[in-house]
């Protein structure tokens, strides 16, 4: 399996709505109270697309395997600023990540971790931190494998019981 890692670039938008379709149905399907399919047009417009590439305290990478794309990550830089009861500190936060599920338990997620991660260590940044549903356990297993570990809790009640 001949695998690459590098950038994404403006040609790559139509490869990366693929992988993005894909995550967005797994949502759209374990919530459909909180996530649905555009009316129209793609997931996520050009103009957003270029936009990440734009943003100079953001990578996004992706994974090509044979010269398709398996997988990305989304990264941004974070500052938190020292105040009151919060220490200052600089992060980076994996905004956006999917490895289309063909190419799963193969080593991509984990290379692409690896990278944002070298990514971040170039940029001061003192750790790594995402977000994840708590429908998605496949992905919180992955994550608490490569050293994730909970920090807070996010819970919802409906108010319409």
């Amino acid at each position: 399996m001949a695998t690459e890692l590098r950038p994404l670039s403006t040609a790559d938008y139509e490869a990366y709505l693929a992988r993005v379709d894909e995550l967005d149905a797994v949502h759209r399907d374990a919530l459909p109270d909180v996530f649905r399919a555009p009316e129209s047009g793609p997931p996520r417009t050009r103009a957003y697309f270029e936009g990440l590439l734009a943003d100079t305290d953001a990578l996004l990478i992706g994974a090509w395997v044979e010269g398709e794309l398996a997988g990305f990550a989304h990264a941004i830089v974070r500052e938190v600023p020292q105040q009151g009861i919060h220490v200052g500190r600089r992060y980076v936060l994996i905004d956006n990540f999917a490895v289309g599920p063909r190419w799963q338990r193969r080593g991509l997620g984990v290379a692409l971790v690896d990278a944002v991660a070298g990514w971040a260590k170039q940029r001061d940044a003192s750790e790594l931190e995402l977000e994840v549903w708590e429908i998605n356990a496949g992905a919180m297993r992955f994550y608490e494998d490569l050293g994730f570990e909970p920090q807070r809790r996010r819970l919802a009640r409906p108010l319409s019981r």
